[in-house]
């Protein structure tokens, strides 16, 4: 089973947690605020989670799901932790 990390726990890497876990996936989120990643615990979009980019080693395939304005140093941030075979979007 493929290993799948959202950065960006809002309207859409939240939806895109609901449904990626509806599906079996098990789904691992990340967001800046500890209450952003326990309520999307509590409402069942993601199986694991925190505030630590560090989060996405080891994961499969990567959805960045923040704001423009910190997509790239989101991306600059993790490079150093994703696999040399994860996907990235």
């Amino acid at each position: 089973m493929e290993r799948i990390a959202i950065i960006g726990l809002g309207l859409i890497g939240g939806s895109l947690g609901l449904d990626l876990t509806r599906q079996g996936h098990p789904v691992i989120g990340i967001a800046r605020r500890p209450e952003t990643i326990q309520a999307a615990l509590a409402m069942g979009a993601i199986a694991e989670g925190g505030t630590d980019l560090a989060l996405v080693a080891g994961a499969d395939m990567v959805f960045i799901c923040t704001p423009i304005d910190v997509t790239v140093s989101t991306v600059a941030a993790i490079v150093p932790h994703l696999s040399p075979t994860a996907v990235g979007t």
